[in-house]
């Protein structure tokens, strides 16, 4: 009695094991989860990229855009620039005159009904980050 009911226990286990299409979905599936958020990362990134490329080369002067002189195109070129000039904007808000220059500009802003509360809603949300960053600014001055 035993035997037979170690034998239907064997017919059970071997049946309750995963064919070999159960393997290939659960595979598929599992390369699915994996490959959908680096791709959407590069996606994005690659967007982003384009955009800013595509929004700041025009302003850019021919002397000194690559793509003028260069037969590939140059992704990226004006995302760094853009960078440049956001390290630049820091560095001179950063000392006595851009601090003055801010806050006339916001003296500025306040007079301006819809600017203003779009401003104020922006600065409210970046304060956070702003704050870290003052404070790492003062740790380096």
């Amino acid at each position: 009695m035993t035997e037979d009911k170690n034998a239907s226990d064997k017919i059970r286990k071997a049946s309750t094991k995963p064919g070999i299409l159960a393997r290939l979905r659960t595979y598929f599936f599992t390369g699915l989860v994996v490959f959908t958020p680096i791709a959407a990362t590069f996606y994005m990134a690659s967007s982003m990229i384009n955009l800013v490329d595509e929004t700041i080369k025009p302003w850019i002067p021919s002397a000194y855009n690559p793509d003028t002189y260069l037969p590939f195109s140059l992704p990226g070129f004006g995302l760094i620039l853009l960078a440049i000039f956001f390290v630049l904007l820091g560095m001179i808000t950063a000392r006595a005159f851009g601090r003055t220059l801010l806050r006339y500009g916001e003296r500025l802003v306040d007079n301006m009904p819809v600017i203003r509360t779009v401003y104020s809603a922006l600065k409210i949300l970046l304060k956070p980050y702003l704050t870290t960053a003052t404070k790492t600014l003062k740790k380096l001055d």
